[in-house]
């Protein structure tokens, strides 16, 4: 039996953008502030602040300033229904949170982990964690 989709996996995707003041001397370092697309820097410590006041106020040891573009990306999990009504998370091997229930990454239901390597000889302990046998025990 599998737990019912209630969402799905998604890619999420976050830009951010830097100004940098690469220095020209020593190639590999500078300083980096956090800004918008357009250069308009966001809000930032007292020393980011006096950092940023060195770099303009040297700007024969830097390149001229400029924009990177930084995109991070990562998967937020599907969500599923457990027949016990509690809503999971869909990412790995996991039990559910209030009946113990465990599911792996597509919902569907698991025995629980003390039961698992019955084929191989492998054991895991209640929190799904390979505690030995198989062919490491040779």
């Amino acid at each position: 039996m599998s737990a019912k989709r209630l969402t799905e996996r998604k890619l999420i995707e976050n830009i951010s953008y830097m100004l940098h003041y690469d220095r020209i001397e020593m190639r590999g370092s500078g300083y980096a502030f956090d800004c918008n697309k357009d250069g308009t820097l966001r809000s930032m410590t007292k020393a980011g602040a006096a950092n940023l006041i060195y770099c303009q106020e040297h700007p024969a040891e830097y390149h001229p300033p400029h924009v990177e573009e930084y995109v991070h990306s990562y998967w937020e999990p599907a969500t599923a229904q457990c027949r016990c009504g509690h809503v999971i998370t869909l990412d790995g091997d996991a039990p559910c949170g209030s009946c113990g229930q465990w599911h792996n990454a597509f919902g569907q239901e698991l025995r629980p982990p003390r039961e698992w390597g019955e084929e191989t000889g492998e054991r895991f302990d209640d929190n799904g964690n390979y505690i030995g046998g198989g062919d490491d025990d040779c």
